[in-house]
């Protein structure tokens, strides 16, 4: 039997072929990753974007950002932070931040306590809320002091939740026990429901020192 041999300018291009098909393929998944990463980024674009519709709010829109949470993240900070965005975007965009339960979001919501519209300074106090980490308990004072009523009773209730959820319990009811002395009716009653609610959560501990705070919130003292 004969056996052929073949030529090595024929295994050459042979082993030329799988290379550049080895390269191609590469080449290829990579260009597939990019245009995957471009259009995940759009569609975060458009959905960050449709925050700033003034028609109702779409809870649709908050679950797809959640779903692509690590790409919404900084493109929802920056809508927070910037100045070119409307109240109605920062206020909504702070909604999702929160929902996030992310630390990283932490940073642009505490700062938005300060932001020169009440609406969005109110979205802040409730993302804080929801967020619930220790790093947010100045915002959370800060919000106690706010000129607006309104965003002073919504940190009565993100304040209670910092209480009751465990995350600062101690400044947190220092900052009731002052809410309680507000000058707003509203917010008084507010604090004061909590701060009943806190006598109820020790009432089997006489001696527990949140006891004493909050009765003597309570009582004027």
């Amino acid at each position: 039997m004969r056996t052929t041999t073949e030529p090595p300018e024929s295994r050459s291009l042979v082993a030329w072929g799988w290379g550049a098909f080895a390269l191609l393929t590469l080449v290829s998944a990579g260009l597939v990753a990019g245009v995957q990463v471009y259009v995940r980024t759009g569609y975060v674009d458009h959905l960050v974007d449709s925050l700033d519709a003034s028609t109702i709010y779409d809870e649709d829109v908050s679950r797809e950002l959640l779903a692509q949470e690590e790409a919404a993240l900084p493109r929802l900070t920056a809508a927070v932070l910037s100045p070119d965005s409307s109240p109605l975007m920062r206020a909504r965009a702070l909604s999702v931040l929160g929902l996030t339960h992310d630390d990283r979001a932490l940073p642009a919501i505490a700062a938005s306590v300060e932001d020169p519209d009440p609406t969005v300074r109110r979205a802040a106090v409730e993302a804080l809320g929801t967020l619930q980490r220790p790093g947010g308990i100045d915002a959370l004072r800060k919000a106690a002091a706010d000129p607006a009523p309104e965003v002073r009773i919504r940190s009565v209730d993100s304040t209670a939740a910092y209480y009751f959820g465990d995350v600062a319990p101690e400044p947190a009811l220092e900052i009731l026990c002052g809410l309680a002395r507000d000058p707003s009716p509203e917010v008084r009653g507010s604090a004061h429901h909590h701060l009943r609610n806190v006598l109820d959560t020790v009432a089997t501990a006489d001696d527990h020192p949140h006891r004493a705070a909050a009765r003597a919130a309570l009582e004027g003292r």
